[in-house]
């Protein structure tokens, strides 16, 4: 459960349907999270662009007492540059909180250089793969975001693991657009197993929408479970 919120930083694919259009706008939207037409909770997404600098947060609600097994409380929050129509994140932030555990990660970059990683607890184990340094790895609401721009495919690492995020398949369907993403080169950093439980991620966007460019329709497949969230 806790990895398929991890990737609800992906569905920030749609927020630029026109890169070069967008100054200084903000996006804002409530979405209502379902498996099998169950409410379990929200996605509270909030995007702010201007010419040379961009910020975006997402946070996640349960839907309180009576959310049964799906206990969870999620935050996070990006911010960076824009620079020759390219994203550069400065600095993400993230928080996951359940019933048995809470995570934070940080992640400082410097240029196209990751300069420093944080992670509450703190990992025991030594990392499988250097990851001080490593060049044009993004945190994941940036590099998703990048893909917008021209990229068909960005290297990300989210404190955890490194992998690519690759935008595999298109299509359209009476008014809207149609595009699932799929995680590629998926390595773990603090442990050698490899289990990678997200299937696809799979955003539904009107095609004629052009100041609301918010996905309307966002699932997620994890675990053989099929999440829907739909924008409210």
């Amino acid at each position: 459960m806790k990895l398929f919120f991890k990737f609800f930083i992906f569905l920030s694919f749609f927020i630029l349907n026109n890169f070069y259009s967008l100054h200084a706008k903000e996006y804002r939207a409530t979405y209502l999270i379902e498996v099998k037409t169950v409410n379990i909770g929200k996605l509270l997404w909030n995007i702010n662009i201007s010419k040379n600098n961009y910020k975006m947060s997402l946070k996640l609600e349960d839907k309180g007492f009576f959310s049964g097994i799906y206990k969870f409380n999620g935050k996070y929050e990006t911010s960076g540059l824009i620079v020759n129509n390219s994203l550069k994140p400065i600095k993400y932030k993230q928080t996951w909180i359940t019933k048995k555990k809470e995570r934070k990660v940080i992640i400082s970059f410097n240029g196209d250089s990751l300069e420093e990683l944080w992670l509450f607890p703190k990992e025991k184990e030594q990392p499988r793969i250097q990851y001080i340094g490593v060049q044009n790895f993004l945190d994941p609401l940036s590099s998703f975001l990048n893909l917008l721009i021209g990229k068909n495919n960005s290297k990300t690492i989210d404190g955890r693991r490194v992998y690519t995020l690759v935008v595999d398949e298109k299509n359209k369907k009476d008014d809207t657009n149609i595009r699932k993403i799929f995680i590629k080169n998926y390595i773990n950093i603090w442990a050698d197993h490899k289990r990678k439980d997200l299937e696809y991620i799979e955003i539904v966007q009107h095609l004629d929408e052009n100041d609301e460019i918010l996905p309307i329709i966002i699932y997620i497949k994890f675990k053989n479970i099929l999440f829907k969230l739909s924008k409210i």
